[in-house]
């Protein structure tokens, strides 16, 4: 009786331990499931939807993450395509007597522009931007609207301004004479414009949405640098008449 019931506790403690080992094994993969289920199904942390039509803005932020370059170009272009026709209206003159035509040559220059050094150069310079000056607290982020405006806007405007001039037949040797006599009124308007710009943009965007910002408010820069472009352009045009009608009477 003795060794029956001896036998029995380890027997009985085997057979508990079986079932709470079971229990605990039923309980990880009740768990498990659980967790798996609410992975895809209910937690709020859902991946990015990749459908254009059900989710454009996450469609485009997979984008930006998955392909930076491309998707910030064609962005740059469509935008400042549709920016230049927009600006093209908006100087259009009705007293001139002409008709409205809208200049596909031009805006397919600034798209072109905009698509292999504007969106480019400026992905690249806010990448290193923030990592030099990492942070969104107000110091950090009035030092990279510094550097931005105060160091690397003189220089890209100025060679922007010659890409376009340049792309519009100008000759090369009038290009630099017309970036003088525009240069500061283009930063004037620059900094009065982008500086409470750039101070948003840094402070509040992730660094792979500064561009389309710069983008989407580039649509009023683009109308204003057309505007100084097209009025510097009829300046050269008449000094070259008044020149050819000065060779013609000597």
């Amino acid at each position: 009786m003795m060794m029956l019931w001896m036998r029995s506790v380890p027997r009985y403690g085997f057979v508990k331990s079986s079932r709470i080992s079971l229990s605990l094994k039923n309980s990880t993969a009740t768990t498990a499931t659980r967790t798996h289920t609410k992975g895809f199904g209910t937690s709020s942390h859902k991946p990015t939807e990749t459908n254009f039509f059900r989710n454009p803005i996450g469609w485009y932020s997979h984008k930006l993450d998955t392909n930076p370059i491309i998707t910030k170009c064609i962005s740059a272009g469509c935008i400042s395509g549709v920016g230049q026709i927009i600006s093209q209206r908006i100087i259009y003159d009705p007293k001139s007597g002409k008709d409205f035509n809208i200049d596909w040559y031009k805006a397919a220059r600034f798209m072109v522009l905009n698509v292999v050094f504007v969106a480019p150069v400026l992905h690249y310079w806010y990448v290193f931007l923030d990592k030099a000056v990492p942070g969104t607290q107000m110091i950090p982020v009035i030092k990279r609207v510094f550097f931005d405006e105060f160091v690397f806007t003189p220089p890209y405007i100025a060679l922007l301004m010659g890409l376009v001039w340049g792309m519009e037949g100008n000759k090369p040797s009038e290009i630099p004479k017309m970036i003088g006599a525009e240069f500061w009124n283009i930063m004037i308007f620059d900094w009065s414009v982008y500086i409470p710009v750039q101070l948003v943009n840094f402070r509040y965007f992730p660094v792979k949405y500064q561009v389309l910002v710069i983008n989407i408010c580039g649509v009023g820069w683009n109308t204003f640098v057309s505007w100084r472009a097209s009025h510097q352009e009829q300046q050269q045009l008449q000094l070259q008449k008044q020149k050819d009608g000065n060779k013609k009477l000597h």
